[in-house]
């Protein structure tokens, strides 16, 4: 069983709320302003899957050329660690891009179905969800920069590595 994620509770409490303000804000907006919304948010969707697919190229091509050694440098353990973030950053963005794409079908179905005095209200819900779609975008993409500082931090550990063999071999041969 994973052991209980306060994170969570908090990303759900604050998505649960700017649910609450979006709806509250929404209600005044049209829809063809929430469609422009929601179109920005797809396209920020789409270069979030396009900096994962750039991710696992350099980890794929740029860490594992290489098969032949024995030993695994930083460098390629930081990429053992990121590809289950990558994993992940391309799951949770596909749903986002999936939970648009039914907010949008939904939300002209219920706005073409129901009576005009619940148009204010569909309208305040379809921006509420809007927000909270944004909001989790915002949280992928700062996910998406986690493994280019962890990559740093690798190929830091990497050259000191490297710079300390270099001394001890000059070292010994000297002597």
């Amino acid at each position: 069983m994973k052991k209980f994620s306060w994170r969570w509770v908090l990303f759900l409490i604050v998505t649960v709320g700017v649910v609450i303000v979006g709806f509250a804000m929404g209600q005044g907006i049209s829809v063809a302003n929430q469609v422009a919304l929601l179109s920005h948010l797809l396209t920020a969707s789409s270069i979030i899957l396009g900096v994962s697919g750039i991710w696992f190229g350099v980890l794929g091509v740029g860490i594992y050329g290489d098969f032949n050694k024995k030993q695994k440098t930083a460098t390629q353990r930081v990429a053992d660690d990121v590809f289950p973030w990558l994993v992940r950053l391309v799951v949770y963005t596909t749903l986002v891009i999936c939970f648009s794409l039914v907010l949008v079908i939904v939300g002209e179905a219920a706005l073409n179905s129901l009576e005009k005095r619940f148009e204010s209200t569909i309208r305040g819900l379809f921006f509420g969800f809007i927000c909270a779609l944004t909001f989790w975008e915002v949280v992928l993409l700062a996910i998406s920069l986690l493994p280019l500082s962890r990559f740093r931090d690798g190929i830091e550990r990497d050259k000191k590595a490297r710079n300390l063999k270099e001394k001890d071999q000059a070292r010994h041969s000297n002597n």
